[in-house]
């Protein structure tokens, strides 16, 4: 988008001189640039009326002005109309010019010391640090080879600093988790480092993380085991139905988390991989109803 203006009509900046307050504008002061011709006047059969009453009208021999009141003929389009006459003007011999009051030194003026003469250029550098900040850094300068000289000593900088950051994100694996997400806006076209996990490494975390899920699981089920029995609830309803049931409104509840927050790809995905477990959700229902009325099913 482009615009114009000016940045004077920004600046408060006290002006040089001021208007004299106690100078006031003589009488005989003449300043109407242009004045009426005094040697043209309006011809005597200037027509200027564009309506006129209608002079062959006559009045009705019927009308009685007792009761109607006085006639008067109808208005009619004016034939001899010619438009409002304009008088024709000419220079003024006595102008003088606009009246300016006299202009006294401003003693709250400060002279520039260092004032742009020649402005070469502009630049605007905006940057960014977290999602919704900009910040700005303007250059304003009369000389080409300067404001290229400071613009490529930013960019190397900014090189240098995502030069580091590319490092860092390798070092630790967040160049990874940014090509998964599609938040890092860039391929990296370098040979993939190895892991920071040899191969034995991670044979040995494998076994260790499968063993512990394995622990957890005995744990689960014990306690599944111990509710049903102390519930008096029988042990394949509890662990069947209940437990998905639950399990299965956890998830929903996360997924209409994420819609309110605008997280459409992790919405989606929840409801996608919950849908087939959502399409079997009539026979447990089935089943629990049944329990209810003491109904076998």
């Amino acid at each position: 988008e482009k615009s114009t203006g000016s940045l004077h009509a920004h600046w408060d900046f006290p002006n040089k001189t001021h208007d004299d307050k106690n100078d006031k504008r003589p009488e005989d002061w003449v300043d109407a640039k242009r004045i009426e011709d005094p040697a043209k006047t309006k011809p005597s059969g200037w027509a200027d009326e564009q309506r006129i009453r209608d002079p062959t009208a006559e009045r009705p021999s019927e009308w009685d002005e007792d009761e109607d009141g006085t006639w008067e003929a109808p208005m009619i389009d004016n034939p001899k109309y010619k438009g409002a006459w304009v008088p024709e003007t000419i220079d003024n011999p006595d102008y003088k010019g606009e009246w300016r009051p006299k202009q006294l030194e401003n003693p709250e003026y400060v002279e520039e010391v260092y004032p742009y003469d020649d402005i070469g250029g502009v630049g605007f550098e905006l940057w960014t640090v977290n999602k919704g900040s900009i910040f700005d850094n303007i250059l304003v300068c009369d000389s080409w080879e300067h404001a290229k000289s400071v613009g490529e000593g930013v960019m190397k900088i900014l090189s240098k600093e995502k030069g580091a950051k590319k490092a860092w994100e390798k070092a630790t694996g967040k160049d990874k988790d940014k090509g998964i997400d599609g938040e890092g806006g860039e391929e990296d076209d370098d040979d993939e480092e190895p892991g920071l996990l040899g191969f034995w490494g991670g044979v040995f975390w494998l076994a260790m993380i499968t063993l512990f899920i394995s622990t957890l699981s005995d744990m689960i089920v014990d306690t599944i085991e111990g509710a049903a029995a102390n519930m008096g609830t029988p042990l394949l309803f509890l662990s069947g139905i209940l437990v998905p049931i639950v399990g299965n409104a956890a998830e929903h509840a996360a997924a209409v988390i994420f819609a309110w927050k605008n997280k459409m790809e992790i919405c989606l995905g929840s409801a996608v991989g919950s849908a087939v477990q959502i399409s079997l959700l009539v026979i447990p229902l089935c089943v629990m109803v049944g329990w209810a009325v003491d109904q076998p099913m």
